[in-house]
């Protein structure tokens, strides 16, 4: 440790050469080695600067703001590599990229939909693989923005997926490859086509249902064979 609890030197004299040798050394010991110790010094003023060590080999550069210590970076002694600031002093609590996103809670498959405003949601780049699919099925747009589908036998239902106001906005695709020539028979009441008329025929081949979601009960999409 490397603090002193007077950092003015008395000027109450006369006072031994000696004395007042001892004293300034230590005044400028504590300020060569950044005040560092396990607590804050016992004399400190505002916009003064000292180096915790409490977790050593750990040290923390903290930053004394007239009442609460404003913690500015942390490095390693041993290692000699910075070290992540916990989330509460400031920092991300991790030691590199992929950590920070995780936690700051960035860690999500959504990316910037740079053709919408920041005020619409996250177009979301994962794509659901079904390679036999038959029956009813509900896009999970809350977790894919891309469907790959292909039948196996008919889609009995296009089924309404579970949508929160945070969906509004939200687009997608579905593809589906219909290699079989099987049929889509029905569809939920969320579902709603806006290039024709009741349920789209499907082709022998590949065709894509192009969606947004414009209520927590209504999508609007458009149906499309491959040429």
């Amino acid at each position: 440790m490397s603090q002193v609890t007077q950092t003015q030197v008395a000027t109450a004299g006369p006072k031994d050469p000696s004395a007042f040798t001892v004293e300034l050394n230590a005044i400028l010991m504590a300020m060569l080695t950044g005040h560092k110790g396990a607590t804050r010094p016992a004399t400190i003023y505002p916009g003064m600067m000292w180096i915790d060590d409490s977790a050593d080999p750990v040290w923390i550069l903290q930053f004394y703001d007239g009442t609460n210590d404003v913690a500015i970076i942390s490095i390693n002694s041993t290692t000699h590599t910075l070290a992540a600031l916990s989330l509460a002093n400031g920092g991300t609590g991790a030691s590199d990229a992929p950590g920070a996103v995780t936690n700051l809670g960035l860690a999500t498959a959504a990316k910037t939909d740079e053709a919408n405003s920041f005020t619409k949601p996250q177009r979301i780049d994962a794509t659901e693989t079904v390679a036999s699919l038959s029956g009813s099925k509900a896009p999970d747009v809350a977790t894919y923005g891309k469907f790959d589908w292909t039948t196996s036998g008919d889609l009995t239902n296009l089924a309404n997926p579970t949508l929160v106001a945070s969906d509004v906005g939200r687009e997608f695709r579905i593809k589906i490859d219909n290699a079989g020539a099987h049929a889509l028979s029905a569809a939920g009441t969320y579902w709603k086509r806006i290039n024709g008329t009741g349920l789209p025929t499907l082709p022998t081949g590949d065709c894509y249902l192009f969606c947004e979601v414009v209520s927590t009960s209504k999508i609007v999409y458009h149906f499309a064979e491959s040429e």
